[in-house]
């Protein structure tokens, strides 16, 4: 912020020039672009780029990704191309960086929407989703007497009533807080399903 307040300052003179010929409304407009602008190419110049974001057709491609709060001098940078794939699996170890890829995915793609820049390399490609439904997390309630398994079922439902063939769909641990063999059932059939749907569909 301190650095964007530098840049404005900076411009203060010209605009100030100019604004007495303007009304209070275009003032007002000329210095929220002003700053839009100088804190846009701020952003630009730290290690963020802005994606390409077709509306329609698509897939999202983003290159050397990393979550934004993460420290970018030791986080490990994720690559994801989901051109002619719908629905990966992304597996691996504990504290592998699964649940962390999710929600870099998730947020980078909200970001994008946003119209914000993103830490990810050139070349990113993220598509306009209708909607980004997650279930990342434990959403266990006692209030609302929902067990680990009970409330995951209640999300992956309630994700199941609103994805279509526009939606990203993110599911950490899809089958969870249960037996194995039955979690893996369930996770079969929900990705069976969300894949007909169309959705680009993550899950771990």
């Amino acid at each position: 912020m301190t650095s964007a307040s530098t840049n404005v300052r900076s411009s203060v003179p010209t605009v100030t020039a100019a604004e007495n010929a303007l009304t209070p409304e275009e003032s007002c407009a000329g210095w929220l672009l002003l700053f839009d602008g100088k804190t846009g190419a701020g952003w630009m110049n730290s290690d963020r780029t802005a994606p390409r974001t077709p509306v329609e057709d698509g897939a999202p491609l983003l290159v050397a990704a990393r979550h934004p709060l993460l420290d970018p001098g030791t986080a490990v940078p994720i690559h994801l191309d989901l051109d002619g794939i719908r629905s990966p699996v992304v597996s691996g170890p504990n504290t592998g960086g699964k649940t962390v890829t999710l929600k870099t995915v998730g947020l980078l793609c909200l970001m994008a929407q946003a119209g914000m820049h993103i830490p990810a390399g050139q070349g990113s490609n993220v598509p306009i989703f209708s909607h980004i439904l997650a279930d990342i997390g434990d959403h266990q309630s006692i209030e609302a007497s929902l067990s680990s398994f009970s409330a995951h079922v209640v999300a992956v439902k309630g994700m199941l009533d609103e994805a279509t063939s526009e939606s990203l769909v993110l599911i950490d641990e899809l089958g969870r807080a249960t037996d194995p063999d039955e979690g893996g059932a369930l996770g079969v059939v929900v990705l069976e399903t969300f894949h007909r749907r169309g959705a680009f569909t993550l899950a771990s």
